[in-house]
């Protein structure tokens, strides 16, 4: 129907098969990489299903859903945002350093909180939405905590490279992480879900430190230099979750409680932890959270304006 709508006829005149062959060169590695993903993906699942039992399967498939929301998010602005944006300006390394330098800067100011915030509320986040029989979901959730902050790492150094014109380093990058998760999913089995899951986190990490330096040969960014846009993230996030895990296990306990009593509590730990997370933040990295605190601003107005020329609209 696009066809006739855009008065478009396809014409042998409009073939190059020159294009084609420099498509297939760039496709054929991403595609190759695309299909390691899809079965490292599937392996949690089968092991799970296979040794442990269909019904912690289950349990364990819904905590995988809510571990890759935040990494959803993230990949979704990456794939159709940072991709062109770093295509266009890869052929001038001194504009594509530091483009990718600031891109990992931010998706580690992202990352790091919205995925270790699972830590302390995994488990009652579970148990209020889905019922008491929910509860390994719940603990599984909490092991998967560092899952996504990995996965968005990975998701970035896959953007440069394609943006490099280097798709060829995705296959390497999904065959260490199906042996590094493999390897750990088997040695963690014993403990169930909360192991399996514990091993896709690590395995996350993992695979995360690998594809950072492999894309900083590509890029040339010293491994130093992205270490300096990570740490403090990384830092912030983990000291916010472990200050939250035990003030929610000892103290709040959320799960007990009444699902609306329950949600407000976890509103509340997850405000308390953003609290704790930004002002770590401005102690560790001043001028990063500055520029956090001028982007909100900015996004601010923005949003107003865009109200106010709404308002004028109607």
């Amino acid at each position: 129907l696009a066809w006739p709508l855009a008065r478009w006829r396809p014409r042998r005149s409009l073939v190059s098969w020159e294009t084609w062959r420099e498509l297939l060169r760039f496709g054929r590695p991403v595609m190759s990489s695309e299909l390691i993903r899809r079965v490292t993906a599937e392996l949690d699942a089968a092991l799970v299903g296979r040794f442990i039992g269909t019904g912690s399967l289950g349990q364990y498939r819904y905590a995988r859903r809510f571990a890759v929301q935040p990494l959803m998010t993230i990949v979704n602005v990456i794939a159709f945002v940072l991709l062109p944006a770093l295509a266009r300006i890869a052929g001038d390394p001194e504009r594509f350093r530091p483009a990718f330098l600031r891109a990992l800067r931010w998706v580690a100011v992202i990352a790091f909180p919205t995925s270790l915030v699972f830590l302390p509320i995994g488990e009652p986040l579970a148990v209020l939405l889905l019922g008491e029989r929910w509860r390994s979901a719940g603990e599984a959730l909490s092991a998967l905590c560092a899952y996504s902050a990995g996965a968005a790492m990975v998701s970035l150094a896959s953007e440069a490279f394609k943006s490099a014109g280097r798709p060829d380093l995705l296959p390497r990058v999904h065959l260490v992480s199906a042996a590094v998760s493999a390897v750990l999913m088997v040695a963690l089995l014993p403990l169930g879900i909360v192991g399996v899951a514990a091993a896709v986190s690590a395995a996350s990490l993992v695979v995360a430190a690998y594809a950072l330096r492999i894309v900083g040969r590509v890029v040339g960014v010293p491994g130093r230099s992205m270490l300096a846009e990570i740490w403090a993230p990384a830092v912030a996030a983990s000291v916010a979750a472990g200050a939250l895990y035990p003030l929610e296990r000892f103290v709040i306990d959320a799960g007990g409680h009444s699902e609306a009593t329950g949600l407000v509590l976890l509103a509340g730990e997850v405000s308390l932890g953003a609290v704790l997370y930004l002002g770590l933040l401005a102690v560790l990295a001043p001028a990063l959270a500055r520029e956090l605190l001028s982007a909100a601003r900015n996004v601010g107005k923005r949003s107003r304006a865009d109200e106010r020329a709404s308002v004028l609209e109607r």
